[in-house]
């Protein structure tokens, strides 16, 4: 799923994070209730949080949205062809 869209990979993304709440692979007391229920209703964005495309081809990360709010090339530029 390297070269597809932007919101197709989030909401993959949020799916496994989803999965991975789940299983207790993740603390789901790190979210907000808000969070938790666009997490549990598949979103494919998360208030506050941005799906982050890592330098290492695959890779996204969620970070907290204002960290990540500085000028960069990008994974997606990297790695996904600069597809949105």
């Amino acid at each position: 799923m390297y070269i597809t869209k932007d919101l197709k990979q989030f909401e993959e993304c949020t799916i496994a994070l989803q999965k991975a709440i789940e299983a207790g692979e993740v603390s789901k007391d790190i979210f907000t209730p808000k969070q938790l229920a666009q997490i549990n209703a598949g979103k494919e964005r998360i208030q506050g949080l941005t799906w982050h495309h890592h330098q290492v081809p695959g890779k996204i990360q969620l970070v907290v949205s204002k960290v990540h709010d500085v000028n960069h090339l990008g994974g997606n530029k990297l790695w996904g062809d600069g597809i949105r």
